[in-house]
């Protein structure tokens, strides 16, 4: 359920190159967190950088809440870029297995295959 791989970039060359890459395949991206800088605010230490960002595909995700509007308890994806075991890690759930748990429609199941295709050419792209 989980696609998790190692990079030897850094956290923010991932978030960069991810900045570039994710419109080119036909996503947006609806927000980036910075879990170290939140965590601090609230008076809590991370001692690892953990980004992750929000993305979006509008034409997915109009079709799969037509089909099921519990889908939007699953959306939007998501993309982590995190330290952990001295090296750079990039992963997502997979769309495929997570929306599965909320809807058995085949339209949704189709455009997840079809999300999951693009997120995984996205984050090979990066690292």
């Amino acid at each position: 359920m989980a696609w998790i791989r190692s990079t030897s970039k850094s956290v923010e060359e991932v978030v960069s190159a991810l900045e570039e890459a994710v419109p080119r395949h036909g996503f947006g991206i609806l927000h980036t967190y910075c879990f170290q800088e939140t965590l601090r605010s609230k008076g809590f230490d991370l001692a690892h950088p953990c980004r992750v960002l929000e993305i979006c595909s509008p034409a997915q995700a109009a079709e799969v809440l037509r089909a099921d509007m519990k889908v939007g308890l699953a959306l939007p994806c998501r993309i982590a870029v995190f330290e952990d075991e001295g090296g750079t890690r990039v992963g997502m759930l997979e769309p495929t297995a997570l929306l599965k748990l909320v809807s058995s429609a085949p339209a949704v199941a189709a455009a997840a295959e079809e999300v999951e295709r693009r997120m995984t050419a996205i984050l090979e792209e990066v690292l």
